[in-house]
């Protein structure tokens, strides 16, 4: 019988005795290294780099008006929104290229009050005491826009602020949006519904006359505070408020789309040719002539707008002929004496004035001819006389002329006229008549009267001899 050996091993030996253990060991080392190059590189891949920019506004459209502002700020969030810390460029660009567009200027502000188009987020940020932004992290920023005077309105689609991560560069983020100048635009209307005169007709020299009218705002933002000028004439380029100024009135300001009626009185229209005038703002656009309003002087107006070519008007025709207050002279009569020949007689002419404004004294001339003849006045003893007083609005003067009668059985054309320089009807200002002369023959030939005065004392004698003799001889035979 053969022998048998039996082994008994204990339970809780170690796994790595052996040959087999040690291959294990080996094993799990290799097992753990793998494990840590993993956790390494899952560790890499987790870092995350972002950024997010954030319209405070909300974006889209932004207006400003340069006549309330001249800079305006623009507030965005940017925030980290990667998992380490980051820091960030920011830039704000045009179409037209960094920080301005045409005269505008677009800048952000640094720590030392110093204004760039690029700044360097958080470090180089007013106020900021770190110099980076941690994980989901965030910061308020400006954007200043100082935009230009310029007397137009503006739209301008593409500006656009950026901001770059420094911990990768591929992450950008932009925010966009459109900045619109907006502008009043000042319009006098010269439509007679909306500018016109009260009494419209019948207007004389002296009276009172009142005037409306509308001033409109066509543009997109309140004109704010201005002034209404009125003139009699246009104006060019005055240094100062002219003698043929009217008056003005003050607008404290008119929302887009809406007008004001402005009411105000011409007070003791005077005699001429009148020409009624508004100016809105700019009663100069030429040169450097300058307003003087309540001591104070307002240079090419008060108001930017788009449009400054509207700003004037001239009242309508149909008013205009209502303020022509002129005088206008009419010979309405000539009178002569006596129409026998060879004598000196008185002519009377009659000037009267039938328009809107008196006659100065002196301001016109009466010529009187008779036959072709001029003849002179009597007061001034010289021909075409000056009206030798004044001639008030309806009234009429009548002036003497002397005329040597010529001695000859004949018609004459007379013709007298007046000339007033400013007249305001030229086509009533003469007259033509025709006077018939009786030659006088002296003693040779009686006259009409003479002859009367004969026949009567013949009839006179006859009826003495035929009645009144016989009935005395009568009484006597008795």
């Amino acid at each position: 019988m053969a022998d048998t050996v039996t082994r008994e091993g204990k339970m809780g030996g170690s796994p790595f005795g052996g040959r087999h253990g040690h291959r294990f060991f080996m094993l799990l080392v290799a097992f753990v290294m793998l494990a840590v190059l993993l956790l390494c590189s899952f560790g890499d891949a987790g870092a995350v780099y972002g950024v997010v920019l954030e319209w405070e506004a909300g974006g889209g459209r932004i207006e400003v008006n340069p006549v309330d502002e001249t800079e305006v700020e623009f507030f965005f969030t940017l925030r980290n929104s990667g998992n380490e810390n980051d820091t960030y460029t920011i830039e704000v660009e045009t179409q037209l290229g960094s920080g301005t567009y045409k005269d505008w200027i677009m800048e952000f502000e640094n720590k030392t009050g110093v204004r760039k188009s690029t700044l360097t987020i958080p470090g180089d940020m007013k106020g900021s005491e770190s110099n980076v932004l941690e994980a989901n992290e965030s910061v308020r920023l400006s954007l200043y826009v100082i935009v230009a005077w310029d007397e137009e309105e503006d739209i301008y689609n593409g500006i656009s602020i950026s901001a770059m991560s420094d911990g990768d560069n591929s992450q950008v983020e932009y925010v966009y949006f459109n900045l619109t100048v907006i502008l009043p635009n000042i319009r006098v209307s010269d439509d007679p519904d909306d500018f016109y005169i009260s009494p419209s007709s019948g207007i004389k020299e002296g009276d009172d006359v009142d005037i409306s009218i509308r001033i409109f705002n066509y543009g997109s933002a309140e004109t704010g505070e201005f002034y209404v000028f009125f003139y009699n004439g246009k104006r060019e380029s005055p240094n100062e408020i002219p003698g043929n100024y009217i008056s003005f009135e003050k607008i404290d300001t008119i929302a887009p789309g809406q007008f004001v009626e402005i009411l105000t009185t011409w007070d003791e229209i005077p005699g001429g040719e009148n020409d009624l005038y508004v100016y809105a703002d700019k009663p100069i656009r030429s040169g450097d002539g300058k307003t003087l309003i309540d001591n104070k002087f307002s240079s090419d107006g008060m108001v930017m707008e788009n449009r400054e070519n509207d700003n004037t008007a001239t009242i309508d025709d149909q008013f205009q002929l209502a303020l022509d207050l002129r005088p206008d002279l009419v010979i309405t009569r000539v009178f002569i004496e006596d129409n026998l020949g060879g004598t000196t007689t008185h002519v009377w002419v009659t000037v009267a004035n039938a328009g809107s404004a008196n006659a100065e004294q002196g301001s016109a001339i009466v010529s009187l001819k008779i036959g072709g003849t001029s003849l002179k006045g009597e007061r001034s003893n010289r021909f075409n006389p000056e009206i030798p007083e004044e001639i008030f609005i309806g009234d009429e003067i009548h002036m003497e002329f002397w005329w040597e009668v010529p001695n000859e059985d004949r018609t004459f054309t007379v013709k007298a006229s007046v000339d007033h320089p400013d007249d305001s009807n030229s086509n009533n200002d003469r007259i033509t008549e025709y006077i018939t002369v009786i030659r006088d023959d002296g003693d040779d030939e009686q006259s009409p009267i003479e002859a009367q005065q004969v026949i009567l004392l013949i009839m006179v004698i006859g009826f003495v001899f035929v009645f009144i003799f016989p009935l005395i001889h009568s009484k006597d035979g008795m």
